[in-house]
């Protein structure tokens, strides 16, 4: 809704009034053009400039609006409007750092402002700043107790700060204000009960999850992991072939199926699956110009071997380097600085790197 006229802007009322009623009833080039005429002569006008920028946003001109935005928001620093529609633009535009500074602008201006508050909660979450989340949402929560947007943005803050108690009360706050949708139970599975182990819970929201959207591949995939850590297989496979359904290159649910397989002795259709590890979003990726070993002969070469899991994952499979190096490579184990030492030992490496 194109931003109201106020008696403190110096403003001419009548032509301001004519091209809001241009733009709500979706004349925009018409009111583009109004809204430009009227700030021509009077460029202090602050509704104008929150206006303007909203409708060429709303013509596809995005850089154009940006653009006026920033114009206005120098003209009338103060105005609440113009710092809420610009910290908007400027996160469509990539730049959250700079939208957070426009939404606590608004802020300063309104601290009741409720889409300020909730669009700030959710930039600071996009920048993984999760202790700033977290502090702004327990100052803001007590003005909008019922803003569920806030609630589930403190308890993704939370969850990823492994507070799992507290994560798992935000997001019973955020659920009892509004249906959570199947994206958002999917994430209670994955970010805490999958931690804290409450699997009757977890089936439950993950259920609920799939009952609501049938076409919630993460819902699915959850249910996945979770019959897979009952060693109910079938399900497990049953439910990562739904999910594949409806994405069918997801990451998490190839993993999933690779583990249902590995874990019935199905090694052969396993291991394609388990080739998709690295695409999931938490993966642990090396950063480095070589080429994937894809099986090739690799005498007289050199191999880069490192640990791509847990500590006790590279101990394991560690062993396995001698049998590369016996097929006449030059063997590298790349490893976390605990394991260095204690690997140092295997026989046939050329050399054990450090991590970092």
């Amino acid at each position: 809704m194109p931003a109201p006229t106020t008696r403190s802007q110096p403003q001419p009322p009548a032509a301001l009034r004519d091209a809001i009623r241009l733009h709500e009833s979706g004349r925009l080039e018409a009111a583009v053009d109004a809204y430009r005429r009227i700030l021509k002569r009077h460029p202090r006008t602050c509704a104008c400039w929150a206006n303007l920028g909203m409708a060429l946003r709303q013509l596809g001109r995005k850089d154009e609006g940006l653009e006026a935005l920033r114009r206005g928001a120098r003209a009338c620093p103060a105005f609440l409007p113009l710092n809420f529609n610009l910290g908007n633009a400027l996160e469509d535009a990539g730049d959250i750092e700079g939208a957070v500074q426009s939404y606590r602008a608004a802020l300063a201006g309104d601290p009741r402002h409720a889409g300020a508050a909730e669009c700030l909660g959710r930039a600071l979450l996009r920048l993984e700043r999760f202790d700033e989340v977290v502090d702004h949402c327990r100052r803001a929560l007590p003005v909008h107790a019922r803003s569920a947007v806030l609630h589930q943005v403190l308890f993704a803050a939370l969850a990823k700060l492994d507070h799992l108690e507290a994560a798992a009360g935000a997001y019973r706050r955020a659920a009892a204000l509004a249906p959570p949708p199947s994206s958002f139970r999917a994430a209670f599975y994955w970010q805490v009960l999958r931690g804290l182990g409450r699997t009757a819970e977890a089936e439950r929201e993950l259920r609920a999850a799939a009952a609501r959207d049938s076409r919630s591949a993460a819902a699915y995939t959850g249910l996945a992991d979770l019959m897979g850590n009952r060693g109910r297989l079938d399900e497990a496979l049953a439910f990562c072939d739904l999910a594949l359904a409806i994405e069918p290159d997801k990451p998490e649910a190839r993993f999933q199926r690779a583990r249902a397989r590995f874990l019935a002795g199905d090694y052969a259709a396993a291991w394609p699956d388990y080739a998709a590890r690295p695409r999931r979003a938490w993966w642990q990726k090396l950063e480095t110009a070589a080429r994937p070993w894809k099986g090739q002969d690799l005498a007289g070469g050199s191999i880069l071997l490192y640990g791509e899991q847990g500590l006790g994952d590279a101990i394991q499979f560690a062993r396995y380097a001698r049998l590369v190096a016996r097929g006449g490579a030059r063997v590298v184990l790349y490893v976390s600085p605990p394991l260095a030492a204690l690997l140092r030992r295997l026989p046939d490496l050329a050399a054990v790197a450090v991590a970092g």
